[in-house]
């Protein structure tokens, strides 16, 4: 008798607990389906499709949910195909700036498109380049006709006599080897130079210096290409620091830019690579 009135007692309690989760997911459910309605009208059908995700296994089994989820996914692959394809184009006619718009957004579309984020990486460390190669370029290490005549001439102007004791080949000859010798001098100066920067983390310094050294004299100084990855990685690192401080700042956006920019110097920068992703999936539309 005891144990069938404590039974009776008990059935009430469990039934109200199993309405309350009941009532508590299906406003989470609410909640979320209100945000995926939100997302998609905005256009970012990725932020979108997680939310359905989310009120799909709250309430699973639902047909309205799993038929805009199927929408949702066709829709997701149409646009990712156009925005990767309309990149191609893009890159194909040397529109670098116009490919990198195209892959930010096929990879808004699918953060996890290997596709699109090895593109991206491309163009963004193509343009990258293409700013150090915009820099003024001294100290190539060519010797030019000019450089020829002008060191020529003080040989010529200084001589005991009037007449040349030199005919302008041997003239032209002693004035190459003396711009060889001082353009090796010159090139040990800017190696000091660069690796003072690369001291100081100067790196961007370093990197222009080391670059265009590289272009000029690199095949004779295989140091310079070390330096080179130097000066790339500690640029990776600063932008990966300000990248790690805009995120924890909420600064998603801003933490975005920062690790792709770490990404186009150094690839291989594991640590920048896991939190763009991170970044990216918390990052508003």
């Amino acid at each position: 008798m005891l144990v069938s009135l404590g039974a009776c007692q008990s059935a009430p309690t469990q039934l109200g607990q199993s309405f309350a989760v009941s009532a508590a997911r299906d406003r989470f459910a609410a909640a979320h389906r209100e945000q995926a309605v939100h997302f998609e009208r905005q256009g970012a059908l990725a932020d979108a499709r997680r939310e359905w995700q989310i009120v799909n296994a709250l309430a699973p089994g639902r047909v309205d949910v799993v038929d805009t989820l199927s929408r949702l996914d066709a829709e997701i692959g149409r646009q990712y195909a156009e925005h990767l394809a309309a990149a191609k184009r893009a890159r194909a006619k040397g529109r670098d700036q116009a490919a990198r718009s195209e892959l930010l957004r096929a990879v808004a579309l699918r953060p996890d498109s290997d596709e699109a984020v090895d593109e991206l990486r491309a163009v963004e460390a193509k343009i990258a380049y293409a700013r150090l190669d915009a820099q003024p370029r001294v100290a190539r290490g060519a010797v030019s006709e000019v450089d020829v005549y002008t060191a020529a001439q003080p040989a010529v102007r200084d001589a005991p006599s009037a007449k040349p004791t030199d005919t302008p080949r041997v003239a032209g000859a002693k004035a190459t080897r003396a711009a060889t010798t001082d353009s090796a001098a010159s090139i040990d100066a800017r190696i000091q130079q660069g690796t003072t920067a690369l001291s100081n983390k100067d790196y961007a310094a370093a990197l222009a210096i080391f670059t265009q050294l590289e272009k000029s004299a690199g095949g004779a100084r295989p140091e310079i290409k070390r330096y080179v990855a130097r000066a790339h990685r500690g640029i990776a690192d600063t932008h990966y620091e300000r990248g790690v401080s805009a995120f924890r700042s909420g600064e998603y956006e801003q933490a975005v830019a920062e690790f792709k920019t770490a990404l186009a110097h150094a690839p291989d920068h594991h640590k920048a690579r896991f939190y763009l992703s991170s970044a990216e999936s918390l990052r508003k539309p």
